[in-house]
């Protein structure tokens, strides 16, 4: 129920989580490397402060016109809307502020709508989308060729790029449920759903690492885009294994955990 009370209490859990962190790391993170905020704006820890303003919306919408029908006409309304805003910089470029607190960031509130809403719906979005390999396959052929024609640089239309972005996150979706099992099993799915589960720890800390952890590449003169991909995802993985090994001894203390990462406190069990 989206009343006054649950709404607050929601928001206000979204704001330890991922508010309190990202100031944290943020400051940290200007500090070690002598930047000023002013200089360096967010840097790269807009995400989760645009997550945020995400729910604040969502949580609104709810809140006010309560109808769900309404509610996912109106965010999906404007989700597309701010999009395509996005997609021409001629209708925010002499607006800075409003492109890096609102255009760029709500660019991605389609794909945080597409999320939520399938988890909302997820036996009817399995039934209509999932379970029909029809519907399935079009979208991974669509996809396919989508990539193809972004890797030969040709011109992608607003309308184009939605669609493509979709079917994509449709289709990896698809693949990893269709996979399940394989997921669960092996050592590679379990590692994966670690991963997952540390996503927000692995965010905050790899920026203190990928600055320029890849210019390496360049000065051994490798200019194969084959070796220079193979490269990133190996040092990708570097990085993604020091940031869980950091934040694995940073939650060895509960409330460091709480504190950095959002991590729930352990119960007292009763004697």
């Amino acid at each position: 129920m989206w009343n006054l009370t649950n709404s607050a209490k929601f928001l206000s859990k979204k704001f330890l989580v991922q508010i309190i962190p990202t100031a944290i790391f943020l400051s940290i993170f200007l500090f070690t490397f002598d930047y000023s905020l002013v200089q360096r704006g967010l840097n790269g820890y807009w995400f989760t402060v645009a997550l945020f303003e995400f729910f604040i919306v969502y949580t609104l919408c709810n809140f006010i016109f309560r109808k769900q029908f309404i509610v996912n006409i109106l965010l999906i309304g404007g989700a597309i809307y701010v999009n395509s805003l996005a997609f021409d910089p001629m209708h925010y470029s002499y607006i800075p502020v409003t492109n890096d607190f609102i255009i760029y960031p709500f660019s991605f509130f389609i794909f945080f709508l597409m999320g939520t809403l399938v988890k909302k719906y997820f036996d009817k979005v399995c039934k209509y989308i999932f379970d029909n390999n029809i519907i399935m396959l079009i979208s991974t052929v669509i996809m396919i060729v989508g990539a193809i024609a972004y890797i030969n640089n040709y011109y992608v239309q607003f309308e184009t790029k939605l669609i493509l972005s979709i079917v994509g996150i449709l289709s990896i979706f698809y693949f990893f449920m269709r996979n399940g099992d394989y997921m669960n099993n092996s050592r590679v799915g379990k590692g994966l759903q670690y991963i997952g589960r540390r996503t927000l720890d692995v965010y905050l800390l790899h920026y203190f690492f990928v600055t320029n952890s890849l210019t390496w590449i360049n000065k051994w003169g490798v200019t194969s885009p084959t070796m220079k991909f193979v490269l990133s995802i190996l040092t990708a993985l570097v990085i993604i294994g020091i940031c869980l090994l950091i934040s694995k001894f940073l939650r060895t203390n509960p409330l460091l955990g709480k504190i950095l990462f959002g991590a729930k406190m352990p119960q007292k069990t009763k004697n």
